[in-house]
């Protein structure tokens, strides 16, 4: 059954957002639009996902790269972002005690 909710925002061409973390481990998702916003935790940029859904990028992915660059591209050839789970990685805190932390791994093809 078609989501309603989901029916209704795609007729008024506003895509549903969705995790990265929502997103199939190794699936290949092809992109079909960057978008860019500018927020108050600066510029970020949303990929649409096969004219279904958006998913935004972190930062540290996209901070040398603009939307325009990414639609240019999307022009001559298809690309793909895939999602690789999640990475655990080690920080200091304030109080200089090591933490382990998790951030999401992307790839794009």
């Amino acid at each position: 059954m078609v989501d309603k909710k989901a029916a209704f925002l795609k007729k008024l061409k506003i895509l549903p957002t969705q995790k990265l973390d929502d997103l199939e481990v190794d699936q290949q998702y092809k992109i079909t639009k960057f978008e860019e916003y500018t927020g108050k935790f600066g510029k970020s940029i949303k990929l649409e996902i096969d004219n279904d859904f958006g998913v935004y990028i972190p930062s540290r992915f996209t901070k040398n790269i603009t939307a325009t660059e990414g639609n240019d591209v999307l022009g001559d050839q298809t690309m793909y972002l895939i999602y690789r789970g999640k990475e655990e990685y080690k920080k200091k805190n304030d109080k200089g005690e090591i933490e382990i932390k998790q951030m999401d791994v992307i790839e794009f093809a």
